[in-house]
C-alpha cells in the first residue's frame, strides 16, 4: 500500500553515514508522496548534519524522530 515506508532505527553517528542514506533517498524519490523515510534515533548528537542534508535536498517526506520511543510506540510509527 502506498506509502511505501523506509525506516532507519539507529543512532547518529559517523559510521552510521546518515548523509549517504539521504542523498540516495533524495536521488531515487525526491518528494514523491509515494515514498517515505522514518528515522527515529534518540542521540541528538550531530543532528544538525542530518537536518541540513534533508533541507538541502527540499525533502519533505522524511520524517525524524529524535525522542525515546516505547516498544508499542515504536511498532505504530515503524509498522
Amino acid at each position: 500500500h502506498k506509502p511505501f515506508v523506509f525506516g532507519v532505527s539507529a543512532l547518529i553517528s559517523g559510521n552510521k553515514n546518515y548523509e549517504l542514506l539521504i542523498d540516495a533517498f533524495a536521488a531515487e524519490f525526491k518528494n514523491s508522496p509515494d515514498v517515505i523515510l522514518k528515522i527515529n534515533t534518540q542521540s541528538t548528537w550531530n543532528k544538525n548534519v542530518v537536518l541540513k542534508r534533508i533541507k538541502k535536498h527540499t525533502l519533505k517526506n522524511v520524517d525524524i524522530n529524535m525522542a525515546p520511543l516505547s516498544w508499542k510506540d515504536y511498532v505504530e510509527k515503524h509498522m
